[in-house]
């Protein structure tokens, strides 16, 4: 569900499917499957998801590795 989604990140809902729609324009291809009562991954977006899952775990580990060095600790 987008409006789930867009609640546990505290954006509105239409601001979200909007993000979803502009990424999914980016990439040129559908990332979700979308139904009258939610939505599902694409074919597509079951391949996305891994590799977004791995970038958003590398720019974490980037920024606690500055965070540390700014501070001194590394």
């Amino acid at each position: 569900h987008v409006g789930r989604a867009a609640a546990a990140l505290f954006v509105a809902q239409p601001t979200l499917s909007q993000q979803l729609r502009d990424l999914e324009r980016e990439i040129g291809t559908p990332l979700f499957v979308r139904h009258a009562r939610g939505v599902t991954l694409s074919t597509a977006g079951e391949v996305f998801l891994p590799h977004a899952a791995a970038i958003l775990e590398a720019v974490d580990m980037a920024c606690d590795a500055a965070r540390s060095h700014g501070t001194g600790a590394a």
